[in-house]
């Protein structure tokens, strides 16, 4: 059945945030009085909602205390948006795809940094829908984050396909019953899975 519609995940795959996040979260957490955390802990869980990131790297702290840190942190978050970069090809394949399919983006960040980096690189008008942490109770891998971009822009499951860069995301598209293609230069134990986001365009043009 052909392919109406293409849904993003925003970190990994429209977007390089590395850089933002891991100075964002060690700042956050040695501010508040903890030890600095470590690069490479905090790479290890960027797969995480913020909130669960910092549940894992303060797994002591009671919930109320953790859910103090998580919302002080949706506060200066916008100072680290100056480190975000684009992915290469990014901007080409949301035009080009934008002519023929219903664009969305699904994503575990907070609505409010999502729209900052929209509107950054003016991205915003070419999506017709934007599902953020906002808008769900259960993350990805579980499918709703999918289900109800798809339940907004009103395409069936088996016309759409999903983009994105980790096994949760492969996950949360099969549950939603939805194509998907992962893009990431890491060996993942997936068939759909491409090097470059360049190299979607034509794929879902096949579908």
């Amino acid at each position: 059945m052909p392919v109406k519609a293409v849904l993003f995940d925003m970190d990994g795959t429209l977007i390089d945030s590395s850089e933002a996040n891991i100075r964002y979260f060690q700042d956050l957490i040695e501010s508040f009085g903890y030890q600095r955390p470590e690069k490479e802990q905090i790479e290890a869980l960027l797969h995480l909602t913020s909130l669960d990131l910092i549940k894992n790297l303060l797994p002591n702290e009671p919930e109320e205390r953790v859910k103090e840190i998580w919302r002080r942190g949706s506060e200066i978050y916008p100072r680290y948006i100056k480190y975000i970069k684009l992915k290469p090809g990014a901007r080409k394949v949301i035009e080009t795809l934008s002519r023929k399919y219903k664009l969305g983006v699904v994503t575990s960040r907070r609505r409010k940094s999502t729209n900052l980096i929209l509107e950054k690189y003016e991205l915003k008008r070419f999506f017709k829908v934007v599902i953020t942490f906002e808008d769900y109770t259960n993350p990805k891998p579980n499918p709703e984050p999918i289900l109800k971009a798809l339940e907004k822009l009103r395409v069936g499951a088996s016309k759409a396909v999903y983009i994105g860069d980790t096994l949760a995301d492969f996950e949360a598209a099969k549950k939603a019953g939805v194509k998907s293609i992962i893009c990431s230069q890491k060996d993942l134990p997936i068939e759909s899975r491409v090097n470059s986001l360049m190299e979607i365009i034509a794929i879902i043009d096949s579908m």
